[in-house]
Protein backbone atom coordinates (compact mmCIF):
# COMPACT_ATOMS: atom_id res chain seq x y z
CA UNK A 1 0.00 0.00 0.00
CA UNK A 2 1.16 3.58 -0.90
CA UNK A 3 2.41 5.56 2.60
CA UNK A 4 0.69 8.58 1.16
CA UNK A 5 -1.43 10.08 3.37
CA UNK A 6 -5.05 9.54 3.42
CA UNK A 7 -7.06 12.50 1.48
CA UNK A 8 -10.67 11.67 2.57
CA UNK A 9 -12.60 13.74 4.63
CA UNK A 10 -12.71 11.28 7.38
CA UNK A 11 -8.75 11.29 7.41
CA UNK A 12 -8.66 15.19 7.67
CA UNK A 13 -11.40 14.85 10.38
CA UNK A 14 -8.70 12.54 12.23
CA UNK A 15 -5.47 15.02 11.79
CA UNK A 16 -8.04 18.09 12.89
CA UNK A 17 -8.31 16.19 15.91
CA UNK A 18 -5.30 15.06 16.25
CA UNK A 19 -3.97 18.99 15.75
CA UNK A 20 -6.58 19.77 18.59
CA UNK A 21 -4.81 17.43 20.63
CA UNK A 22 -1.34 18.70 19.79
CA UNK A 23 -2.67 22.24 21.27
CA UNK A 24 -4.33 20.82 24.53
CA UNK A 25 -0.75 19.44 25.13
CA UNK A 26 1.36 22.42 24.37
CA UNK A 27 -1.03 24.47 26.53
CA UNK A 28 -0.67 21.91 29.48
CA UNK A 29 3.06 21.16 29.24
CA UNK A 30 4.02 24.28 27.33
CA UNK A 31 5.92 21.95 24.65
CA UNK A 32 4.30 21.80 21.24
CA UNK A 33 4.70 17.97 20.28
CA UNK A 34 6.35 17.60 16.87
CA UNK A 35 3.55 14.88 14.60
CA UNK A 36 4.36 13.84 10.49
CA UNK A 37 1.03 13.93 8.84
CA UNK A 38 1.14 10.00 8.60
CA UNK A 39 2.25 10.15 12.71
CA UNK A 40 -0.86 12.26 13.24
CA UNK A 41 -3.58 9.62 11.11
CA UNK A 42 -2.00 6.51 12.87
CA UNK A 43 -2.01 8.43 16.54
CA UNK A 44 -6.01 9.25 15.83
CA UNK A 45 -7.53 6.67 13.45
CA UNK A 46 -10.57 8.09 11.51
CA UNK A 47 -14.17 7.48 12.08
CA UNK A 48 -15.15 4.75 9.07
CA UNK A 49 -15.58 6.31 5.90
CA UNK A 50 -19.02 6.42 3.78
CA UNK A 51 -18.58 5.63 0.10
CA UNK A 52 -21.15 5.40 -2.43
CA UNK A 53 -21.47 4.54 -6.15
CA UNK A 54 -22.89 6.48 -8.88
CA UNK A 55 -24.53 4.31 -12.17
CA UNK A 56 -24.89 5.58 -15.30
CA UNK A 57 -28.23 4.29 -15.15
CA UNK A 58 -29.65 6.49 -12.84
CA UNK A 59 -27.35 9.36 -12.96
CA UNK A 60 -29.89 11.91 -12.67
CA UNK A 61 -31.12 11.40 -9.53
CA UNK A 62 -28.26 9.41 -8.15
CA UNK A 63 -26.12 12.88 -8.71
CA UNK A 64 -29.53 14.83 -7.07
CA UNK A 65 -28.77 12.70 -3.90
CA UNK A 66 -25.40 13.13 -4.09
CA UNK A 67 -25.63 17.27 -3.54
CA UNK A 68 -28.17 16.69 -1.16
CA UNK A 69 -25.63 14.43 1.49
CA UNK A 70 -22.38 15.05 -0.13
CA UNK A 71 -21.60 16.34 3.57
CA UNK A 72 -21.87 12.92 4.27
CA UNK A 73 -19.98 10.87 1.74
CA UNK A 74 -15.84 10.73 1.73
CA UNK A 75 -15.94 8.85 -1.68
CA UNK A 76 -17.36 8.64 -4.89
CA UNK A 77 -17.16 5.97 -7.86
CA UNK A 78 -18.89 7.19 -10.93
CA UNK A 79 -19.36 3.49 -12.77
CA UNK A 80 -18.42 4.41 -16.35
CA UNK A 81 -15.75 2.82 -17.89
CA UNK A 82 -15.44 -0.93 -19.26
CA UNK A 83 -12.38 -2.91 -20.98
CA UNK A 84 -13.13 -1.77 -24.46
CA UNK A 85 -14.97 -4.47 -26.91
CA UNK A 86 -11.65 -5.48 -29.23
CA UNK A 87 -10.12 -6.90 -26.00
CA UNK A 88 -6.55 -5.30 -26.86
CA UNK A 89 -6.21 -3.82 -23.01
CA UNK A 90 -8.11 -0.61 -23.85
CA UNK A 91 -10.94 1.40 -22.20
CA UNK A 92 -14.74 2.58 -23.49
CA UNK A 93 -17.86 4.10 -21.70
CA UNK A 94 -19.72 1.03 -20.69
CA UNK A 95 -22.63 1.11 -22.92
CA UNK A 96 -22.21 2.93 -26.20
CA UNK A 97 -24.75 5.58 -26.88
CA UNK A 98 -26.00 5.79 -23.30
CA UNK A 99 -23.48 6.41 -20.54
CA UNK A 100 -22.36 9.99 -20.52
CA UNK A 101 -18.87 10.80 -18.39
CA UNK A 102 -19.52 14.04 -16.50
CA UNK A 103 -16.59 15.89 -15.54
CA UNK A 104 -18.24 18.74 -14.50
CA UNK A 105 -19.83 16.39 -11.82
CA UNK A 106 -16.20 14.75 -11.04
CA UNK A 107 -15.08 18.98 -10.60
CA UNK A 108 -18.27 18.86 -7.91
CA UNK A 109 -17.79 16.37 -5.93
CA UNK A 110 -13.66 16.93 -5.80
CA UNK A 111 -14.71 20.51 -4.75
CA UNK A 112 -17.65 19.12 -1.66
CA UNK A 113 -14.47 17.23 -0.34
CA UNK A 114 -15.08 14.30 -1.68
CA UNK A 115 -12.32 11.89 -3.40
CA UNK A 116 -13.20 10.68 -6.67
CA UNK A 117 -12.61 7.22 -8.03
CA UNK A 118 -12.96 5.96 -11.83
CA UNK A 119 -14.74 2.52 -11.79
CA UNK A 120 -13.96 -0.07 -14.37
CA UNK A 121 -16.20 -2.88 -14.71
CA UNK A 122 -16.96 -5.70 -17.71
CA UNK A 123 -20.33 -4.28 -17.80
CA UNK A 124 -21.55 -3.79 -21.41
CA UNK A 125 -25.41 -2.37 -20.12
CA UNK A 126 -28.64 -4.57 -20.70
CA UNK A 127 -27.63 -6.60 -18.15
CA UNK A 128 -24.85 -7.98 -20.34
CA UNK A 129 -21.25 -8.50 -18.84
CA UNK A 130 -18.34 -10.09 -21.20
CA UNK A 131 -16.01 -12.04 -18.87
CA UNK A 132 -14.81 -13.48 -22.29
CA UNK A 133 -13.14 -9.71 -23.21
CA UNK A 134 -11.61 -9.96 -19.61
CA UNK A 135 -10.00 -13.52 -19.70
CA UNK A 136 -8.57 -12.50 -23.13
CA UNK A 137 -6.69 -9.90 -21.66
CA UNK A 138 -5.45 -11.59 -18.38
CA UNK A 139 -4.46 -14.39 -20.13
CA UNK A 140 -1.74 -12.57 -22.37
CA UNK A 141 0.85 -10.63 -20.98
CA UNK A 142 1.05 -8.18 -23.80
CA UNK A 143 -2.65 -7.39 -23.45
CA UNK A 144 -2.59 -7.63 -19.59
CA UNK A 145 0.43 -4.85 -19.75
CA UNK A 146 -1.29 -2.41 -22.11
CA UNK A 147 -4.47 -2.78 -19.57
CA UNK A 148 -2.86 -1.75 -16.77
CA UNK A 149 -1.25 0.95 -18.63
CA UNK A 150 -4.63 2.31 -19.75
CA UNK A 151 -6.08 1.85 -16.39
CA UNK A 152 -3.50 4.05 -15.06
CA UNK A 153 -3.45 6.75 -17.84
CA UNK A 154 -7.15 6.94 -17.17
CA UNK A 155 -6.78 7.86 -13.04
CA UNK A 156 -3.73 10.70 -14.17
CA UNK A 157 -6.13 12.05 -17.24
CA UNK A 158 -9.42 12.17 -15.02
CA UNK A 159 -7.40 13.48 -11.64
CA UNK A 160 -8.88 10.26 -10.07
CA UNK A 161 -7.66 9.32 -6.77
CA UNK A 162 -7.53 5.79 -8.41
CA UNK A 163 -9.06 3.34 -10.10
CA UNK A 164 -11.72 0.39 -8.75
CA UNK A 165 -11.70 -2.83 -10.76
CA UNK A 166 -15.17 -4.57 -10.95
CA UNK A 167 -14.69 -7.43 -12.73
CA UNK A 168 -16.96 -10.00 -12.35
CA UNK A 169 -20.01 -12.60 -13.43
CA UNK A 170 -18.97 -15.68 -16.16
CA UNK A 171 -15.95 -15.86 -14.09
CA UNK A 172 -13.58 -18.49 -14.41
CA UNK A 173 -11.55 -19.95 -11.58
CA UNK A 174 -8.91 -21.25 -13.71
CA UNK A 175 -7.90 -17.44 -13.86
CA UNK A 176 -7.21 -16.90 -10.80
CA UNK A 177 -3.48 -16.89 -11.09
CA UNK A 178 -3.60 -14.62 -13.69
CA UNK A 179 -6.09 -12.07 -12.35
CA UNK A 180 -3.73 -11.95 -8.98
CA UNK A 181 -1.18 -10.98 -11.43
CA UNK A 182 -3.46 -8.24 -13.05
CA UNK A 183 -3.71 -6.63 -9.86
CA UNK A 184 -0.49 -6.68 -8.41
CA UNK A 185 0.77 -5.36 -11.47
CA UNK A 186 -2.08 -2.67 -11.99
CA UNK A 187 -1.47 -1.79 -8.20
CA UNK A 188 1.97 -1.49 -8.83
CA UNK A 189 1.91 0.92 -11.67
CA UNK A 190 -0.94 3.10 -10.19
CA UNK A 191 0.84 3.53 -6.87
CA UNK A 192 4.42 4.65 -9.16
CA UNK A 193 1.53 7.40 -10.29
CA UNK A 194 0.60 8.34 -6.96
CA UNK A 195 -2.83 7.12 -7.63
CA UNK A 196 -4.35 4.19 -5.50
CA UNK A 197 -6.22 0.81 -6.28
CA UNK A 198 -9.75 -0.78 -5.19
CA UNK A 199 -11.08 -4.13 -5.61
CA UNK A 200 -14.52 -4.99 -5.97
CA UNK A 201 -15.00 -8.52 -4.27
CA UNK A 202 -17.39 -11.28 -4.18
CA UNK A 203 -18.45 -12.39 -0.64
CA UNK A 204 -17.31 -15.50 0.79
CA UNK A 205 -16.48 -17.37 3.87
CA UNK A 206 -13.63 -20.15 2.95
CA UNK A 207 -10.50 -19.65 0.54
CA UNK A 208 -10.85 -20.08 -2.57
CA UNK A 209 -14.27 -20.79 -2.00
CA UNK A 210 -17.18 -22.93 -4.06
CA UNK A 211 -17.93 -21.06 -7.22
CA UNK A 212 -15.91 -19.54 -9.60
CA UNK A 213 -16.37 -16.06 -8.64
CA UNK A 214 -15.45 -16.73 -5.33
CA UNK A 215 -12.55 -18.72 -6.68
CA UNK A 216 -10.94 -16.45 -9.17
CA UNK A 217 -10.20 -13.96 -6.43
CA UNK A 218 -7.48 -14.29 -3.80
CA UNK A 219 -8.46 -12.30 -1.14
CA UNK A 220 -5.30 -12.40 1.07
CA UNK A 221 -2.95 -11.50 -2.21
CA UNK A 222 -5.74 -8.94 -3.22
CA UNK A 223 -5.41 -7.19 0.19
CA UNK A 224 -2.14 -7.33 0.10
CA UNK A 225 -1.31 -5.14 -2.80
CA UNK A 226 -4.53 -3.64 -2.61
CA UNK A 227 -5.68 0.25 -1.00
CA UNK A 228 -9.19 -1.05 -0.68
CA UNK A 229 -11.28 -3.89 -1.15
CA UNK A 230 -14.86 -3.32 -1.40
CA UNK A 231 -17.03 -6.78 -0.62
CA UNK A 232 -20.57 -6.65 -2.24
CA UNK A 233 -22.75 -7.67 0.43
CA UNK A 234 -26.48 -7.99 -1.41
CA UNK A 235 -28.53 -10.16 -3.75
CA UNK A 236 -28.37 -12.89 -0.97
CA UNK A 237 -30.34 -15.57 -2.45
CA UNK A 238 -32.29 -18.02 0.01
CA UNK A 239 -32.95 -21.46 -1.44
CA UNK A 240 -36.63 -20.82 -1.29
CA UNK A 241 -36.59 -16.95 -2.33
CA UNK A 242 -38.70 -14.42 -0.13
CA UNK A 243 -36.43 -13.06 2.17
CA UNK A 244 -33.83 -10.46 2.75
CA UNK A 245 -31.17 -10.39 -0.21
CA UNK A 246 -28.83 -9.20 2.54
CA UNK A 247 -29.29 -10.86 5.85
CA UNK A 248 -27.11 -9.36 9.22
CA UNK A 249 -25.59 -13.17 10.13
CA UNK A 250 -24.14 -12.87 6.59
CA UNK A 251 -22.76 -10.02 6.99
CA UNK A 252 -21.38 -10.71 10.56
CA UNK A 253 -20.17 -13.61 9.21
CA UNK A 254 -18.26 -12.12 6.14
CA UNK A 255 -16.73 -9.62 8.30
CA UNK A 256 -15.48 -12.33 10.71
CA UNK A 257 -13.19 -13.96 7.78
CA UNK A 258 -12.56 -11.07 5.96
CA UNK A 259 -10.44 -9.65 8.17
CA UNK A 260 -8.68 -13.23 8.53
CA UNK A 261 -7.28 -12.40 4.64
CA UNK A 262 -7.29 -8.67 4.72
CA UNK A 263 -6.07 -5.91 6.68
CA UNK A 264 -9.71 -4.66 8.32
CA UNK A 265 -8.43 -0.74 7.64
CA UNK A 266 -8.49 -1.85 3.86
CA UNK A 267 -12.09 -3.06 3.66
CA UNK A 268 -15.32 -1.95 2.93
CA UNK A 269 -18.50 -3.50 3.21
CA UNK A 270 -21.42 -2.75 1.40
CA UNK A 271 -25.13 -2.96 1.19
CA UNK A 272 -27.74 -2.41 -1.56
CA UNK A 273 -30.18 0.63 -1.85
CA UNK A 274 -32.66 -1.43 -3.64
CA UNK A 275 -35.47 -4.22 -2.47
CA UNK A 276 -36.96 -7.27 -3.99
CA UNK A 277 -40.69 -7.18 -4.13
CA UNK A 278 -41.54 -11.24 -4.22
CA UNK A 279 -45.20 -12.50 -4.91
CA UNK A 280 -45.10 -16.13 -4.17
CA UNK A 281 -42.13 -17.55 -6.81
CA UNK A 282 -38.52 -18.25 -6.23
CA UNK A 283 -37.85 -15.50 -8.35
CA UNK A 284 -38.66 -11.67 -7.05
CA UNK A 285 -41.29 -9.49 -9.60
CA UNK A 286 -39.66 -6.72 -9.29
CA UNK A 287 -36.55 -4.60 -7.56
CA UNK A 288 -37.54 -1.63 -6.39
CA UNK A 289 -36.16 1.94 -4.95
CA UNK A 290 -37.16 2.39 -1.48
CA UNK A 291 -39.37 5.36 -2.64
CA UNK A 292 -41.53 2.97 -4.70
CA UNK A 293 -41.24 0.28 -2.25
CA UNK A 294 -42.52 2.88 0.18
CA UNK A 295 -45.63 3.99 -2.23
CA UNK A 296 -46.41 0.24 -2.62
CA UNK A 297 -46.59 -0.27 1.34
CA UNK A 298 -48.67 2.65 1.64
CA UNK A 299 -50.79 2.11 -1.30
CA UNK A 300 -51.46 -1.56 -0.23
CA UNK A 301 -51.79 -0.22 3.81
CA UNK A 302 -48.89 -2.27 4.65
CA UNK A 303 -46.68 -2.21 7.75
CA UNK A 304 -42.63 -1.96 7.61
CA UNK A 305 -41.35 -4.08 10.54
CA UNK A 306 -38.11 -5.19 11.26
CA UNK A 307 -37.69 -9.03 10.84
CA UNK A 308 -36.23 -10.77 13.98
CA UNK A 309 -33.88 -13.24 12.30
CA UNK A 310 -32.33 -11.44 9.42
CA UNK A 311 -32.59 -7.84 10.90
CA UNK A 312 -33.98 -6.90 7.39
CA UNK A 313 -36.91 -4.58 6.64
CA UNK A 314 -39.87 -6.09 5.15
CA UNK A 315 -43.55 -6.00 4.63
CA UNK A 316 -46.65 -8.24 2.84
CA UNK A 317 -49.52 -7.93 1.63
CA UNK A 318 -52.19 -10.03 -0.44
CA UNK A 319 -53.55 -8.87 -3.81
CA UNK A 320 -55.50 -11.57 -6.13
CA UNK A 321 -55.54 -14.32 -3.43
CA UNK A 322 -51.74 -14.27 -3.53
CA UNK A 323 -49.40 -13.10 -0.87
CA UNK A 324 -46.33 -10.87 -1.60
CA UNK A 325 -43.22 -9.80 0.16
CA UNK A 326 -41.07 -7.29 0.12
CA UNK A 327 -37.81 -7.08 1.26
CA UNK A 328 -35.07 -4.32 1.68
CA UNK A 329 -32.37 -2.40 4.12
CA UNK A 330 -33.99 1.12 5.01
CA UNK A 331 -32.30 3.00 7.25
CA UNK A 332 -33.44 1.18 10.33
CA UNK A 333 -31.96 -1.78 8.95
CA UNK A 334 -28.08 0.13 7.41
CA UNK A 335 -27.36 1.43 10.87
CA UNK A 336 -27.28 -2.51 12.59
CA UNK A 337 -24.86 -3.18 9.09
CA UNK A 338 -23.16 -0.02 9.76
CA UNK A 339 -22.33 -1.17 13.28
CA UNK A 340 -20.66 -4.54 11.91
CA UNK A 341 -18.09 -2.18 9.69
CA UNK A 342 -17.29 -0.68 13.08
CA UNK A 343 -17.06 -3.30 15.38
CA UNK A 344 -14.42 -4.54 13.00
CA UNK A 345 -12.47 -1.31 12.94
CA UNK A 346 -12.84 -1.76 9.05
CA UNK A 347 -12.16 1.51 6.56
CA UNK A 348 -15.89 1.68 5.97
CA UNK A 349 -19.26 0.96 4.60
CA UNK A 350 -20.32 1.19 0.40
CA UNK A 351 -23.58 1.67 -1.11
CA UNK A 352 -24.93 0.42 -4.31
CA UNK A 353 -26.18 3.12 -5.47
CA UNK A 354 -26.52 6.84 -5.40
CA UNK A 355 -30.18 7.60 -6.06
CA UNK A 356 -33.34 6.19 -4.74
CA UNK A 357 -32.63 5.58 -1.59
CA UNK A 358 -33.53 5.89 2.32
CA UNK A 359 -33.01 9.50 2.67
CA UNK A 360 -32.25 9.28 6.28
CA UNK A 361 -29.81 6.64 5.65
CA UNK A 362 -26.89 9.28 5.40
CA UNK A 363 -27.41 10.73 8.73
CA UNK A 364 -28.16 7.97 10.82
CA UNK A 365 -25.28 5.58 9.27
CA UNK A 366 -22.68 8.72 9.86
CA UNK A 367 -24.16 9.01 13.43
CA UNK A 368 -22.99 4.92 14.01
CA UNK A 369 -19.95 4.89 12.48
CA UNK A 370 -18.63 7.75 14.22
CA UNK A 371 -19.25 6.90 17.88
Amino acid sequence: MSSRPPRSRSARRAILAAVLVGASVTISTGVAPVFSASEVVAATPSAPKMMAYLSYTAATQGKASFRQNASYIDEISPSWWRPADAADGSLSLQQAGVTVEDTAFVAEAKKAGSDVWGVVANYHGQGQWRWDIVTKILNNPSLRTAHVKALTKLAVDKGYVGIDVDYENGTRAEDRGVFTLFVQELARTLHAADKELSVTVQPKLSEPGNQPRHKIQDWKAIGAVADEVHIMLYDYWPDNGQASQSPLSWWRAQAKFAVTQIPARKLMLGGATYGYHWAGAESPVEDLEWRSMEDLRVRMNATRQLDSTTRSAHYSFTQNSKKHDVWYEDAGAMVLRARVVRNYGMLGMFFWRLGGEDPRMWRRVRAELDR
